[in-house]
Order: C-alpha cells, then sequence, then structure tokens
C-alpha cells in the first residue's frame, strides 16, 4: 500500500509540473521574453553544481521553450558532459523545490537519463542512478531511449510490441515497486515518441502489456505526453482541442475513458492558469462514472 501511495504520490506532483509546462507553453512570446537561443557555459571548478545547473536552466527558461524543448535537450547534454546521472539528479533535488526550477525540471531529466542510458544501453544500469527526484522523469526517459535508440520512431506494432514486451522486467525485481510503475509509465511516453504523438496507436500498444494494471500505467504516461505537449511550439499535440476539453476521451474507447478525463483535468488546470474552479467544473461536467478519479 505504502508503495502504491509513493507512485500516485508520484504521478500527483508530476501532474503539477504538467500544469505548469501547460501553462507556460502557452503564453505568448512577448508574456515570456523571446531570446532565439541559449549559450550554456561550462560549470568553474569553485562553483555550486545546484547553483550551477539552476543559472543555466534559467537561460532556457528565457527563450522559446516547450515541453520537449531543444534548448533542456542541449542543456542536459552539457551536464551530461560534466557530471554522472546520480550527481545531477542530487544536485537538482537541493533546488527542485524552487518556482523557476519546478515547473519544467522534469522535462530535463528526461533527457539526462536519455543520456545516460546512450551510455550504458541498459535501463536497470541507468535506473540504478535514478532518483525520486522532478517527477521521477529519469525513469520516463530512459525507457524512452531504449526505444528510439532501437530505431522504432515510425515502425509497425509488429517491431515495438517485442520490444515493450519484458522492457520493465530488471525495473520489476526492484524492492520498491514504485520503480516498476514508472517504467510502465515511461513506456507510454516512449510510445508517444516512436508514434509521432499518435495517441490511440501507443494507448493499443500499451495494451499488449501483461498484467491487469500494466496497461493502465503505460495509459497514464501516453496521455501525459499528450497533454504536455497541448501548445508546444517544438511538437504540438494532435489530440487535444482547447475548445473541447472532454476530447479526445469521448472519441476513445471506454477502458480508455478514465485515465483519459484525469489527464484532461490537469490539461483545464494548466490552461485556466490553474484556476482549480474551472477544472472541476470540468470534472463536474464528465460522466459521473469517472468523476471521483478526475477530482
Amino acid at each position: 500500500m505504502r508503495r502504491e501511495m509513493i507512485f500516485f504520490a508520484a504521478l500527483a506532483f508530476t501532474a503539477l509540473v504538467g500544469v505548469f509546462a501547460i501553462w507556460w507553453n502557452t503564453q505568448s512570446v512577448h508574456e515570456r521574453g523571446f531570446f532565439s537561443f541559449a549559450r550554456f557555459s561550462e560549470r568553474s571548478p569553485d562553483q555550486d553544481p545546484a547553483s550551477y545547473i539552476k543559472g543555466e536552466f534559467e537561460k532556457c527558461l528565457r527563450t522559446r521553450i516547450g515541453w520537449r524543448s531543444p534548448c533542456y535537450k542541449e542543456l542536459g547534454e552539457v551536464i551530461s558532459r560534466q557530471f554522472t546521472l546520480r550527481y545531477s539528479l542530487a544536485a537538482l533535488k537541493k533546488i527542485e523545490s524552487e518556482p523557476v526550477i519546478r515547473g519544467q525540471c522534469h522535462s530535463l531529466t528526461h533527457f539526462l537519463a536519455q543520456n545516460e542510458f546512450r551510455k550504458t544501453k541498459s535501463i536497470a544500469d541507468t535506473f540504478n542512478q535514478c532518483q525520486i527526484v522532478c517527477g521521477e522523469g529519469c525513469y520516463h526517459g530512459a525507457v524512452e531511449a531504449y526505444l528510439e535508440d532501437a530505431g522504432l520512431a515510425g515502425a509497425g506494432d509488429a517491431e515495438i510490441v517485442p520490444a515493450i514486451i519484458g522492457a520493465c522486467d530488471s525495473a520489476k525485481q526492484s524492492p520498491e515497486k514504485a520503480v516498476y510503475n514508472h517504467c510502465l509509465h515511461g513506456i507510454g511516453h516512449a510510445l508517444m515518441l516512436v508514434t509521432d504523438l499518435e495517441l490511440p496507436a501507443s494507448l493499443k500498444l500499451c495494451d499488449v502489456l501483461r498484467g491487469q494494471d500494466e496497461p493502465e500505467r503505460c495509459y497514464s504516461g501516453a496521455f501525459m505526453e499528450n497533454v504536455f505537449n497541448a501548445g508546444n511550439p517544438d511538437h504540438p499535440a494532435r489530440f487535444v482541442k482547447p475548445e473541447d476539453p472532454s476530447y479526445p476521451c469521448t472519441i476513445l474507447d471506454l477502458r480508455y475513458q478514465e485515465i483519459c478525463y484525469s489527464s484532461q483535468a490537469t490539461f483545464v488546470l494548466g490552461r485556466s492558469g490553474q484556476n482549480f474552479s474551472e477544472a472541476m467544473k470540468f470534472c463536474g461536467a464528465i460522466p459521473s462514472s469517472f468523476a471521483e478519479s478526475c477530482f
């Protein structure tokens, strides 16, 4: 029970990160401030790593960013050249509570883990360096790199299915069940990347995962990737309609709808500038069988 609570608490934190990300993505360039690129610097020998990362991170915030912004990817490469993944995450943990970091550090940890996977070529070895920080993006990024590096972008189901079956077996052996759940959630994120944000196709692929709860963990990652990309100038979501927040839930099979509506509540909260009354209004208007999980 405690492990389940940890997992859902982590998802709740990630959802709050998503609220900020959605809001930020939908602000105009004038409102956010705009520079065409960020110039990153190497850390000086006497500079505290956490302070250094915060300073470089703020450079991305002054650019036109999105959830999958190339700025965060480039920053991740700069950081990975200087520190191990474990050391980088430990530095982020010291500053993640600061508003300037909290909103987008989940995205950065995705890229840091991708870089580490490309060194180790192992989900298990990458997970061994992951920490509970920034919405656990480390676990998600490792699985993303696993599928991307397998050359599965644009591949058919016949190629993708064997790659995801058993992908989280090593994580299943972890004494913390939350690690296995985060891995399954990461598969959902990864499927959205290799299918070019094709949500229905990603959900269908989640269904091949074994076990009672495994597909739903995967659904949550796919839906999160969908809503996080709402308004993303770098890679806009294809299954989001600002004028109809119940979409895409209304076009999906019943088994997907509970998690869909819950994710869309995050979308509404982000689009409304964290107006909880708007989110509650949305949850009150959806089919009653899904209202409890939406709230």
